[in-house]
């Protein structure tokens, strides 16, 4: 149970980090492009952005859903038992 915590953790870390490099690109690719394709590559840092919000967003729905879950189990197991 501990192992496949640790896992989720990690791939949630892995998936933040992905979007911080990603974003990091494209800051730097900005400073290099202008006029249209600069517009474009600002559309996709706020994406990225947006994507991070989501993200962070669901794991926390996740979590409370997690409770929630944990909660019921034992309510059930409390009147089974």
């Amino acid at each position: 149970m501990l192992g496949r915590a640790r896992l989720r953790e990690a791939a949630s870390l892995e998936k933040h980090v992905l979007l911080k490099k990603l974003r990091d690109a494209l800051e730097s690719l900005k400073g290099r492009v202008a006029g249209r394709n600069k517009d474009d590559v600002e559309d996709a840092i706020a994406m990225v952005e947006a994507l991070a919000v989501q993200l962070t967003q669901r794991e926390g729905e996740l979590i409370q859903e997690k409770a929630e879950v944990k909660k019921l189990a034992n309510f059930l197991k409390q009147v089974l038992a």
